[in-house]
């Protein structure tokens, strides 16, 4: 099995860039062969834009 895990961070700044707030989250998913879970990896990226 596979896991591949994703970690977001989100960050609130004002209108000079300070950071006011910083939103983290994790996503976990089990595949059962690399293929699959080098699939999602790809898909993240396109979403990106990398």
């Amino acid at each position: 099995m596979y896991r591949y895990q994703v970690w977001l961070s989100i960050d609130e700044v004002d209108d000079e860039g300070e950071l006011l707030k910083t939103m983290n989250t994790t996503k976990l998913e089990d595949y059962p062969t690399f293929e699959e879970a080098k699939a999602l990896e790809s898909y993240i990226h396109s979403l990106l834009g990398g």
